[in-house]
Order: structure tokens, then C-alpha cells, then sequence
């Protein structure tokens, strides 16, 4: 459509047989043309981005999920062998830092930063760079694998796929918080993994992408901070 507008400006400029308001007529309506067309764009990027998402319908048991799994039950062998950075920082500790032992060192800290977990912590929070995932994948919550997507497109490398995962938690003492230090009934995260099945860093805090429209509160947590009411 726009080629053949622009030609036909274009041969009547030429032809001299275009008076100026005619110009300004045919200017308008390429303008109004490609408005058209960059709106339509836009909406089927929109489209196609939503329909990336594909909800499940059963129980799935992928690389992402059996991370979950090791998180919650405090497998930090098992989290330490599948996330990316935390193998690159083992690495780097044995190949800077001593060899075997800075390695072992490396590999104390993290695991002793990941079993200090308790509810009443002031990282048992959800902010906006992000939450560590030993406490949202927490355990006094379950946990329940109900969406995949193509994931990020932005990370250290390619990702495979995102599975989105909702986290409920028992009760208003051990639950993940949220900015305003509500405790949060469940929420879904992402789980970004690429295709060796390493589990990908997302956030500033943590590794998981968080849904912030999927949040429930426990029954007028929300309601009390607000003035309002919740279901």
C-alpha cells in the first residue's frame, strides 16, 4: 500500500498536475497509512509475544522444575551443579583462588548463604531487583509447575524455554514478603533455562523472573495496608 502511494506523490510531483492542497491530501494519508500499519505491528507483536505462553495441563518434571525441587528441599549440592553462575564462580575461586581448597571455600559460602534461610529474615523479601530463590522456593510452600514460554531473550545466554512456576505458602509466618512487608499467599516466577539445561541468572536478586500480577495475598493483608478490601 505505502509504495504505491508514495509512487503515485511521487510521478503527479513530477507531472506538475498536483496542486499543494492535493500534496497535503496525499501527504496526510501516507502518514495515516504508516500510523496504521506501525499500530497493527505493534498489536501482533503484542499477540505474539501473549501467545508464547502455553499453560499446562498436567504435571511437567523438566530441569526447571527439579531445580525448584532442590531449592525447597535444600539439595544445595544439586543447586550448586545447576545454576550457571555458581558453577562459573566455583571455577573461578579454583583457577584464582587457591585450587581445590579455594574451590571447597567458594563452595561453603555459597551453600552456607543459601541454608540461612528463615522466614524472618530481611531478604525474605520481594523487591524490585529481585528476591534470592531460597526463599521463595521455601519449605513451607508447595509448589506447582503451570506455564512455559521462549523465556528472555536478554540473558548471559540463549534460553530455551521459561517454565513458570506458582509458589503457595502455608501461612502468614514463613511467606515470601513483599515490598511493603505483606506476607504473600502465592505468586508465580520464572525459571529461565537454556538448552544444557543450566538454570539462568534473571535478576540483580536471585534468578527467577517475577509475575507481579499474579500475587494473591492471604485474606485483608492487602486490605489493611491499603484502606481497601480483598477477596
Amino acid at each position: 500500500m505505502l509504495p504505491r502511494i508514495l509512487t503515485a506523490v511521487v510521478a503527479g510531483a513530477v507531472l506538475g498536475g498536483v496542486g499543494g492542497w492535493a500534496m497535503l491530501q496525499v501527504t496526510r494519508q501516507v502518514n495515516e497509512e504508516a500510523e496504521s500499519l506501525g499500530d497493527r505491528l505493534e498489536e501482533a507483536k503484542g499477540l505474539t509475544e501473549e501467545s508464547t505462553r502455553v499453560e499446562l495441563d498436567e504435571p511437567i518434571r523438566n530441569e526447571a522444575w527439579h531445580y525448584a525441587q532442590s531449592v525447597q528441599r535444600g539439595d544445595w549440592d544439586d543447586v550448586l551443579r545447576r545454576v550457571l553462575w555458581m558453577r562459573e564462580r566455583l571455577a573461578y575461586a579454583e583457577l584464582n583462588e587457591g585450587g581445590e581448597s579455594g574451590r571447597e571455600a567458594a563452595q561453603r559460602e555459597l551453600i552456607a548463604t543459601m541454608a540461612d534461610r528463615s522466614p524472618g529474615d530481611v531478604d525474605n523479601q520481594w523487591m524490585a531487583e529481585g528476591v534470592e530463590d531460597w526463599y521463595v522456593f521455601s519449605p513451607f510452600s508447595e509448589i506447582e509447575a503451570v506455564a512455559m514460554d521462549e523465556g528472555r531473550d536478554d540473558l548471559e545466554r540463549a534460553v530455551a524455554s521459561r517454565t513458570w512456576i506458582r509458589v503457595t505458602y502455608a501461612d502468614r509466618a514463613t511467606a515470601l514478603r513483599d515490598s511493603l512487608n505483606l506476607p504473600i499467599r502465592s505468586i508465580e516466577v520464572g525459571v529461565n533455562v537454556d538448552e544444557q539445561g543450566n538454570i539462568l541468572k534473571a535478576n540483580t536478586t536471585g534468578n527467577l523472573d517475577i509475575e507481579p500480577d499474579s500475587i494473591v495475598y492471604f485474606v485483608n493483608e492487602a486490605a489493611e495496608a491499603t484502606g481497601g478490601t480483598t477477596p
